[in-house]
């Protein structure tokens, strides 16, 4: 849901667009409304100086993940799931700290 907020208002991404919803495509990670759609949810989520700092200290592990996510007010598996999107941990590892979360309709 974090990636849409960036579509909502007159200076998002879809305004003047007449279908208002991200665009589906096998290049949907190069559509540049989606890029900045995912740059601002990303930078709402974890701000961008706060984030360097924790990956520039150079020590990840589930107490400092845990720290740091209480620090920013937000669930550990968030900062795993973008630790891991940067490649700055491994696919897989920590994610003993992300919750999976089932929709019902």
């Amino acid at each position: 849901m974090a990636p849409r907020i960036g579509y909502l208002g007159p200076h998002s991404p879809a305004a003047g667009r007449s279908d208002r919803s991200p665009r589906r495509s096998a290049n949907v990670d190069k559509d540049p409304d989606e890029q900045e759609a995912n740059r601002f949810a990303r930078d709402l989520l974890i701000p961008p100086t706060d984030y360097e700092a924790f990956v520039d200290r150079g020590e990840v592990s589930a107490a400092t993940v845990r720290a740091f996510a209480q620090e920013q007010g937000i669930a550990p598996g968030i900062i795993v799931g973008r630790l891991q999107r940067d490649k700055k941990l491994a696919p897989g590892h920590l994610n003993d700290l992300k919750k999976n979360i089932t929709w019902s309709a």
